[in-house]
């Protein structure tokens, strides 16, 4: 285990000597320093999300073939690309892919709507939401 110092992109005052998540907004931690042979315990946020997208890719590829079946003349006359086999085949082949693939992304999005740091990164604090150069524009745009 290496001595490496991690802290949040988004939120740099939250450091710590482990990889994880940041408590804030739930952004993976990275390295404050280049690291030299890092071990695959650093990389297995890359590990995990690279397995779950060639397992979604090989999932969503037969999706793909029977929604676009019947643009094929020889598969559009089939009876089955057209009926209510197709349509529960891709719903099953879809369901692990968005659940699945996505929780990752579900769940720090929702833990970025409890801690409620979605707002900050839209603007900061001192910043008005809408600059004065862009009510400028606004008003150029609706008033000719």
């Amino acid at each position: 285990m290496s001595n490496a110092i991690y802290t949040c992109p988004m939120h740099p005052e939250v450091r710590q000597d482990h990889c994880g998540d940041c408590p804030k907004c739930g952004m993976a931690l990275e390295p404050a320093t280049v690291v030299t042979g890092s071990d695959d315990a650093e990389n297995a946020e890359l590990y995990d999300m690279t397995r779950r997208f060639w397992i979604a890719a090989a999932l969503t590829l037969p999706v793909f073939v029977l929604a676009m079946a019947h643009m094929v003349p020889v598969l559009g006359r089939q009876e089955w690309v057209k009926g209510d086999l197709s349509r529960w085949v891709q719903l099953v082949l879809t369901t692990p892919v968005v659940f699945w693939m996505g929780w990752p992304l579900f769940r720090r999005g929702g833990r970025s709507l409890v801690t409620r740091t979605h707002v900050h990164h839209v603007h900061h604090r001192n910043q008005p939401a809408v600059t004065p150069s862009q009510r400028t524009v606004a008003r150029a745009r609706i008033i000719p």
